[in-house]
């Protein structure tokens, strides 16, 4: 697998590392060509937050945006080959406000964090929504608290926004993780997400969590439930595997058992975690299909600058 996806990572910032210096090695290149691409991304931002800040630095912290660029691919039963390619870019404006991020994303991030099974293993492209979002950050104690506008860029505009309430507390063992979610859409409605977490670390390298999460939305009356249960197995710092099973219910048009899904994932970063791929066969049975049994398998490849 390594060969692929230095080729794909290669067709990303091949232009830039065609740059790097004679002699080295082709590792090094393509960490060059990462570091330059990321480089470029801090410096623009930065120059934002001297603009913003009215040219006054009031703060030495550094500047940790990012940028992301992810390519999904996968295949099931019956030849069906699916596509996606994805990008993110995060900035932090430390100059403007300690407390607040700009995000550009070629898709609905969040949506994506209230989906159990596609956070899981994802099967379908991304629906795309390109727009950006501003996020105020707090904390209160050992609460965090995020407030999240987003401008999807559209016709005609779009606005939606997004309370969020995070914690996590430890109880022997186990480390218990709440979160609720309070949102609102012009296509979806308003509506509220709740997820409990229980991690367990059985070992240096076994780590055991039962995750739950339901969302209901108002627009609809849509009520969905998601439980599942994942085991992850660390074979270097590097490289892990895990076993994934997911269970989805919905309410419409009575509340029943929707889909059911088995999988395994082998997942490894490359050149100091510039590049990251995941590897995911899975067997999906679902309620239109009557539960019978889908085979498929799901590759993700992301690079961040």
């Amino acid at each position: 697998m390594r060969p692929l996806l230095l080729t794909l990572f290669l067709l990303i910032t091949g232009p830039v590392a065609l740059h790097a210096e004679e002699g080295t090695t082709v590792e090094q290149k393509v960490l060059n060509a990462s570091d330059t691409i990321g480089d470029a991304v801090e410096l623009g931002a930065d120059k934002l937050d001297m603009i913003l800040s009215g040219g006054k630095r009031y703060t030495q912290r550094a500047n940790n945006s990012k940028a992301k660029i992810s390519q999904l691919v996968t295949w099931s039963e019956g030849g069906v080959v699916k596509k996606s390619t994805d990008f993110g870019i995060n900035l932090r404006l430390p100059n403007v406000e300690k407390r607040w991020a700009l995000r550009f994303t070629s898709y609905d991030e969040e949506e994506e964090r209230r989906d159990m099974q596609q956070r899981t293993v994802r099967t379908r492209p991304r629906e795309r929504q390109y727009g950006a979002a501003l996020m105020f950050l707090k904390k209160l104690g050992s609460v965090r608290i995020t407030f999240q506008p987003k401008l999807e860029l559209r016709d005609p505009l779009f606005m939606s926004y997004v309370l969020r309430f995070e914690s996590s507390a430890e109880s022997g063992p186990v480390r218990i993780v709440p979160k609720v979610e309070l949102f609102a859409d012009p296509k979806k409605g308003t509506g509220e997400f709740a997820g409990l977490e229980f991690i367990t670390q059985l070992s240096e390298r076994w780590e055991l969590s039962f995750q739950n999460e339901e969302t209901y939305r108002e627009r609809g009356n849509i009520f969905n439930t998601s439980h599942g249960v994942t085991l992850d197995y660390a074979l270097a710092d590097d490289k892990g595997l895990g076993w994934s099973l997911v269970g989805s219910s919905n309410s419409r048009p009575s509340f029943h058992l929707d889909t059911l899904r088995v999988a395994t994932t082998y997942g490894q970063s490359f050149y100091s975690g510039k590049l990251n791929a995941g590897l995911t066969p899975f067997l999906s049975f679902g309620k239109p299909d009557h539960f019978k049994g889908d085979a498929g398998i799901s590759l993700n490849v992301s690079v961040i600058f």
